[in-house]
Parts: structure tokens; sequence; C-alpha cells
């Protein structure tokens, strides 16, 4: 064993202390059941011995690597049991079956991971062999410690890296889940907060390797595909090797100082004003007396006050113990907000002929710009009748089109202003820097880092949908489920990173940078497949990597794609502000598609062309009896005196405001962040069934009325299993669906909302296997 200094012991003593903190938390006990007692007095040799009996089939580590059989493993994470226990969200519960009561925090999973690559630092010559013949480099990688669904070789839990880094905006402070090993959006007593979610970045030693599935991934190994694109076995991927952190026990021999940088940027509006000017030749009339250079700085570009990075003589963010490297959104007191040059509202130019065009049946109050060198949308929502003199500084006259029933034709004739609203989502990215190896590994990779919305899916990611529609149904059914285009997580884009962030330091051939990779296999780790019953990530905590945020597409949501003639991520392409992106996709049946609200049976029904509701919202997620996702109400029904059939009440999609009502915080993923995996695909599932049964029967209507979850107890569900003879499932999925036919309109007395006649009102109960349908007063069992 090597010598080490009073000063090397700092990564052992920080986590004796964590060992000792959580002892009387029942972590002790429940590490005593694997031979392993982290109360010993020697602890590091405690930790290195070798452990015969460590049980696999205690809770939380059926999926611990049968290679792994000490505390920890030298600088391998996945076989160190120790380290598996702290990070696994799998693992909760005492020996006696108790809940654990105390949990790591994030700070001090950081220094376990540390203690892990460090309890016997190699030498550089070391890492280099280890490496084999690639030279090493200094990379910076976003990671995450996984159950084995959710790694890339799905043989047991594991860390999985990223060199795209997820972070998400909020109007709270960050807050780490201890039992979830993660950090929540969720802000307990208040419905309409949304906290900032952090995302993590390390630096490590790094290599440059092809793609090998049987190594270190990628994940979702790309094949070459049919238009000549190669696949990843002819990519190069940036895969860690050995993490680097202060001190020395890092690397013997060396005494480390590990500094991470950042810059980002949002210059949508700044990109917004040049796009109009270039399509119209013209700016808006207050911009007229200021110099175009402006433009360079905020509110029109801002790349301070989005993001801190915490550090080693600064680790906290609020009351949260971050460990150093996790950048943190600044938390706003809103999630957009009028943009202010000068104490003077910012105002955009309007043209003629560029809003109230047709947006996929849900953007008719939005500018489109139609330049893949600025945000898709822009909200235009606002007019503003600028003063006489605009020299003089003063406000002109703001109205809110939302109040003008002439609205849309209004923003189709333009030729005004209107206000610029600014969000707080940005991109930019993460390098590293340390000195003492600069002569020895001169050059550095950056971690891309995106700034994203928030995800009204915390626990549910692209990739896991994309992986069970396409397991789950033929390749004739998917498109029943998504009509749109197939189902991208940001993991499987093959593009560089923003190419025209200020001093970009991505190559255009870069195009594996949101790739999620392993660490190189070790001998010995060939476990079989693990499918740990309920060991998916998302079902514990929101993840940062980009496996879990939505892929290509235009806009997007987590990013878009913009630049030519070189295509590349950019989060530029979001509309501005994002929210006008969150209306469209919601309005429209869901991101097409993706993990996202899906509201459209809140708004006035789609006749021609049909859309269809795929994932449905349930009432309550819609604001019966609890605040509505996006503050607007769902579908009602109404009596009109003198008529037969009852209408609903609906809301015209042209007139939801997402962005006036973002500043007052109606917003709310307070329900939707507590949907899991099984419940977001047994509802897709469910409503799949109800629209086939729908189809084949063209008496039933088409349109939702309500969604909601019952039990088997539930009176009215009762009924329908005695008189239908068929038991549905008494679980956790069973629905009630209503559904109904459109057939006339008439007015609602308000222009933002109109009256559909509801006929052919049929109630369906319907569970992962059958479906009970009333129809004509009677329960029978629904043929598809």
């Amino acid at each position: 064993m090597p010598n080490t200094s009073v000063a090397d012991s700092r990564l052992l003593g920080a986590v004796r202390r964590m060992c000792t903190r959580l002892a009387e938390h029942g972590w002790r006990d429940v590490l005593l059941v694997h031979g392993l007692d982290i109360a010993a007095s020697d602890l590091r040799t405690e930790l290195l011995r070798d452990l015969p009996g460590v049980d696999r089939a205690y809770p939380g580590f059926e999926d611990f690597t049968r290679a792994g059989h000490r505390g920890i493993e030298p600088g391998v994470p996945a076989r160190s049991l120790l380290y598996h226990a702290m990070a696994s969200p799998a693992v909760a519960a005492r020996s006696d079956g108790l809940p654990l009561t105390g949990f790591p925090t994030a700070a001090e999973l950081d220094q376990l991971e540390n203690l892990v690559f460090g309890v016997i630092p190699p030498t550089l010559d070391e890492v280099r062999r280890r490496a084999g013949a690639s030279p090493l480099v200094i990379a910076v990688f976003a990671s995450e410690y996984r159950l084995a669904a959710d790694t890339v070789h799905r043989r047991h839990a594991d860390l999985c890296f990223a060199r795209t880094g997820v972070a998400r905006v909020g109007t709270r402070e960050p807050l780490y889940a201890g039992r979830a090993r993660a950090f929540t959006p969720v802000v307990d007593g208040d419905a309409h907060a949304i906290r900032v979610l952090p995302c993590r970045y390390s630096a490590y030693l790094a290599v440059s390797l092809s793609g090998d599935p049987s190594s270190f991934g990628p994940m979702r190994f790309q094949p070459p595909s049919a238009d000549g694109a190669p696949g990843d076995a002819a990519r190069p991927f940036w895969v860690p090797v050995h993490k680097l952190f202060d001190g020395g026990e890092c690397i013997r021999g060396r005494d480390l100082r590990v500094a991470l940088r950042h810059r980002h940027v949002n210059d949508k509006i700044a990109r917004v004003i040049r796009a109009t000017q270039k399509a119209a030749d013209r700016v808006p009339k207050w911009f007229e007396f200021r110099l175009p250079e402006v433009l360079d700085g905020p509110p029109f570009t801002v790349s301070e006050g989005l993001v801190e990075l915490a550090g080693a003589a600064a680790p906290a963010a609020g009351d949260q113990d971050c460990p150093p490297g996790t950048l943190i959104p600044r938390v706003h007191p809103d999630l957009a907000a009028p943009a202010v040059y000068e104490d003077t509202e910012v105002t955009l130019a309007v043209p003629p002929g560029r809003a109230n065009l047709p947006v996929r049946g849900g953007g008719e109050s939005t500018m489109v710009l139609g330049d893949p060198s600025a945000p898709e949308y822009a909200y235009v929502r606002e007019r503003v009748d600028p003063p006489a003199d605009p020299t003089a500084g003063s406000a002109g006259t703001r109205t809110d089109l939302s109040n003008d029933p002439a609205m849309l034709a209004i923003l189709g004739a333009g030729d005004f202003e209107a206000v610029a609203y600014a969000d707080h989502t940005a991109d930019g990215w993460v390098a590293a820097r340390c000195p003492q190896l600069t002569l020895d590994v001169p050059s550095d990779v950056p971690a891309y880092s995106v700034l994203a919305p928030p995800d009204f899916y915390p626990a549910v990611g692209q990739r896991q949908l994309s992986e069970w529609v396409h397991a789950a149904l033929p390749p004739s059914e998917v498109a029943e489920v998504f009509t749109e285009r197939p189902v991208i997580p940001l993991s499987d884009v093959r593009l560089p990173a923003n190419l025209e962030l200020p001093g970009a330091p991505f190559d255009e051939s870069d195009v594996t940078v949101t790739a999620v990779v392993c660490l190189t296999r070790q001998g010995g780790d060939d476990d079989p497949i693990t499918a740990v019953a309920g060991a998916r990530h998302g079902a514990w905590g929101a993840s940062s990597l980009p496996d879990a945020a939505a892929g290509e597409s235009t806009p997007g949501w987590d990013v878009g794609v913009g630049g030519a003639p070189v295509r590349h991520l950019a989060s530029y392409r979001l509309a501005s502000p994002f929210l006008e992106d969150v209306k469209i996709c919601a309005a429209v049946g869901s991101y097409w598609p993706g993990v996202a609200p899906d509201a459209l049976r809140a708004y006035r029904p789609s006749i021609t062309p049909f859309r269809r509701t795929q994932f449905p919202l349930t009432d309550e997620e819609l604001g019966a009896g609890a605040p509505a996702w996006d503050g607007h109400p769902g579908p009602r029904l109404v009596d009109i005196p003198g008529e037969e059939n009852q209408y609903v009440e609906h809301l015209r999609a042209e007139f939801a405001d997402l962005v006036g009502r973002a500043t007052g915080r109606p917003l709310s993923l307070a329900l939707t962040a507590r949907v899991g995996f099984d419940e977001f695909r047994y509802r897709l599932l469910a409503m799949r069934r109800v629209n086939r049964i729908a189809e084949n029967d063209p008496w039933i209507g088409r349109f939702v009325l309500s969604f909601r979850r019952v039990t088997a107890d539930d009176p009215e569900c009762r009924a329908a299993q005695q008189e239908s003879g068929a038991a549905l499932e008494d679980n956790l999925f069973l629905y009630r669906v209503e559904m109904y036919g459109a057939r006339r309109e008439r007015d609602a007395g308000d222009f933002r909302r109109v009256l559909v006649e509801a006929i052919n009102r049929v109630t369906v109960f319907v569970d992962p296997v059958t479906a009970l349908l009333r129809r004509a007063g009677r329960w029978q069992v629904a043929a598809e």
C-alpha cells in the first residue's frame, strides 16, 4: 500500500463521518448483513477486505454485480458494496424490514465516489496503461448511478455518463431527496411552485474509443442507417477512465486542484429581433434610436445570472449541500417575465402575415418565425402602442389581446409591437482545468450543458417510453399510439452541440456528445441481464442525463435543432419564451410524441382533421378538485334550458395563454410529477383501447369528457361488473373514461370558450385486459 499523508486522509475521514451519521439510521445493520461493518475502527482495512457473504437477495442488492466482493473496489464504483448501498435508490429498508430513517446527501455521495477512485490512488502511468493506446484527455461528464434496467449494459447497477447534462429551470430552490438519491421538482404544500433541478458535472481522465457494445456502449447502440450514415461502431466516443478531484489522493504523487468553469447563453430575444428585421426589413420603433450592438447584451443576450456552479469553496445552494461541480439554475420568481432594457419593456416587431398561422392545431396565436437561426415561435399576445416620443423613455399603451374577440384578426394583420417575454432557459458548456496535469494531459473536452424547461413527468423518461412502446407493440400498431413521429430520446441524437455559442468549444464532427456510456467493463462483469421489478431510475427521481430528455425535433422541448449548413443542437430554437412550446405540444395531444402533458381534450374539439387524446390527463390534473397543470380548467358539462342534450364547455386553444399565466404562477406539476412509468404506460394503453373501441363503432363518440382512476370497489364499477358478468382487475390501473360525440356549437357567453353539444355519450371502465362499455343503458364487454 502506498504511504499517505495526513492531508491525504480527508476522503476517508469524510466517509467515516457519513458512516457514523447514518449508522444510527439503520445503515450499520443493513451492511452487517453482507459482512461489512461501517463502524469498524480501521475503516480503510474494513472497506478493502474480501466479503464472502454478500447477500444479493437482500432488497436493493439484487442488481449489485456478482463481481463485487468488497466495500470499496479501487477505481470501480459498481463493484463497491458501500457505494452501491449508499447510491442506489432501491436500498431503503433495514434488516428488520423497517424503513431507513436517514440517507446520504449529494455531497457525501460525491466524497464516497472520490474514495472509490482514490482509496489506492494510481499513478498517471497506471491510468495510461489502463487506457491502452489511446491518449488521455481531461473531459467533463454528467453522471448518475443507476439500477441495472437503466444502465448501458443492463446487467447490474452502474455509473452512467454523458457529455451532455440537463438541468431544469424553476421558481424555488433545489431539494435533494435522499430516499430517491436525486433532486425533486416538487414543493410540498405549494402546488404552483417548481423547484430547479441541478445537474452534477465531474472531470475525468478520458479516452476516445470507437463504439463497442461489449465494453462501454453507448446505450442504444446504433447500426449503420439505410441512408448511409455510419453506425456507432464507426463513431468516436469519449469514455471516462479515472475521476479527477482535489488533493493528493486522486493521482499518486500529484496534489491536484481541479477547477470547473462554465458559460451559458440565452440569446433568443436577440435572435427574434434579427429574424423579424431580416424577414420584414423592420425593427421595433423604440429600437431605431439605439445601437444594434445592444443586442449583444441583456436582456437580448443573457450570459450572467442564469446558473451558478458549486465549488469546493462554496458548495451550498440554499440549504442544499451540493457537491463541487453541481450546476444549479438560478431561482426566479416566474418562469417567464417581460424583458426590460433601461427601465423600458422590450418590444418585438410583428410583421404582417407572421402570426395567426396554423401550427399543428395549437399555435394560432403565436408568431412563427420560420428561421433556423432563431426560435421557431415567439409570444406576441400583448400589443404595445409606442409613445408619441420614443426618445423620452416613457412606456407605451399595453393591450392584452387575449381580452379581445378580434385577437386572431389583429395577429394576422400584424404591423404592431408586442411585449417581449424572457425566460431563463439556455445552453452552454462546462470545462475543466487542472494545472498539475497540463503538461502531461494538455487538451480538455467540455460537456454540453442544457438549461431546459421544467419536466412535467420527471419520473418518466423519453428512452423508457421509446423502448417500451417498440417492445410492447407491433410496428403496425405504434402509429396508433403516436401519430406524428417516433419517440427519440436526446441520447439517440447524433448531432454536434451548439456551434454558435460565443467561444464555442465544440466541433462539428463531434456528433456523439449526447450519448450515454459507462466505464469500460472489467473482467468478471459478465452478469446476466438483470430485470429487477420496478427498477427504473425514473421511478425514484428526476434524471439529468440525456436519455431522459426529448430528442431531435423542431422546435423541441428540452433543446432544438438549428444551424445552417451544419445542423446542431441549440437551445435558441425553443420558443421565446419556451412556454409557447409547452402550450402547442399539449394542445396537439402531447409532445409529438413524447413525455409531456396531453391537454387536447381540454380544448375545443378538432373534428377535421380528427386528433385523438393519446396520453390522457386525469380530471384532477385538469383542475377537477386540484390545481390544473396549466391553470386552464378542463371541459365541463353544461345544461342548456330547452335543449335535450347537455353541452360540453371547452376553452378555445388559441386563447390558452401559458406565458401570461406563468407570471402568476398557475403552472403546476404537483400531480403529474407523481405519475410513474407504469401508470404512464397503462394510461396510454387504456386510451388506445378506448380509441379502438370508438373507431370500430361509429355510434360511440370520440372525444374524451372525463378520465379518472377508480378501484373495483367503486359502486358504478361494481354494477358494471355484475351486469356484464365480467370481472375487472382490482389494481392501480383501472380507469373510468367518458366519451362523447360533438355535433354543433353554440355561444358560451365568453369568446374564449365554446359550448359543444354532446351526443352518443358512453362510459367505459378499462383495465389492462378488459373494457366494459355502457350503451343503451346496459353494461357489456366492449369489443376492440
